[in-house]
């Protein structure tokens, strides 16, 4: 192989990585709703991103899993989100929270 096939070969194999890197769709945002009344004290963070659920309870992630926190006191997580979108207490609240009062309280107001 000569210089130039060379020199060729890897521009085309550049210009294919470019176009195999750039050819991704963004990531969609999983949208949900915690469905408790407490939504003005609960957290939710995911990846990078920490924010406070809407008066709705809505939430939105690129990624999962998506942990909540309310008061600074972890509730849970999840790793998918069902297709309704609405995701209760029980989905949430890890087993060995079960016996928190607040958990209870939380999981039964609805």
């Amino acid at each position: 192989m000569g210089y130039n096939n060379i020199k060729d070969y890897l521009v085309v194999m550049a210009l294919a990585g470019v176009l195999i890197g750039c050819s991704g769709e963004p990531p969609t945002n999983k949208v949900g709703y915690l469905v408790t009344p407490w939504n003005s004290n609960v957290q939710y963070k995911c990846g990078t991103k920490i924010s406070a659920l809407d008066n709705n309870g809505k939430f939105d992630c690129s990624s999962f899993p998506i942990t909540f926190y309310s008061d600074s006191k972890k509730l849970g997580f999840i790793d998918s989100i069902h297709n309704d979108g609405y995701v209760f207490p029980q989905d949430i609240i890890e087993k060995e929270a079960m016996s928190s009062i607040e958990m209870i309280r939380m999981a039964s107001s609805y």
